[in-house]
């Protein structure tokens, strides 16, 4: 969970990112306003608390079952803004720790060739493609 505060501020940033990237929001007005719409919109989805430091809000998601699922089902509106930069990292990161565990790390460990990024990123791509488009 994180602070209500704290929340807005994420919210403002991701839709700066968004924007940034040449996506469509959906929806217009202040950070404060759209976060409090989501958060009754969302209903028993999340747990507000009020916490005696700075008499701050404080939101946590619900861990029901169905919240989970209905939560999940929102989150993934924004898988396809950061998709690619995602399985990138995710290639990347599979390649690190594939050369830290066999301790090979070449001539420069900080050094991976384009070619093989490419291949581990679409190796991925082709993994999950079942459960969307991705390209490259």
């Amino acid at each position: 969970g994180t602070d209500l505060s704290r929340l807005v501020e994420d919210f403002f940033s991701m839709k700066e990112e968004v924007l940034a990237r040449d996506f469509d929001l959906g929806f217009s007005g202040n950070s404060d306003d759209v976060v409090m719409h989501a958060i009754h919109l969302l209903g028993n989805c999340v747990n507000i608390t009020n916490t005696s430091r700075n008499n701050e809000f404080f939101v946590t998601p619900s861990i029901t079952i169905p919240a989970v699922f209905e939560l999940n089902f929102y989150s993934n509106g924004m898988l396809h803004v950061f998709i690619k930069e995602a399985v990138i990292a995710c290639s990347l990161h599979a390649i690190q720790s594939r050369r830290y565990r066999n301790g090979t790390s070449g001539a420069s460990p900080s050094l991976i060739s384009q070619e093989h990024l490419v291949r581990k990123a679409a190796s991925l791509c082709y993994l999950l493609s079942n459960e969307f488009t991705v390209s490259l």
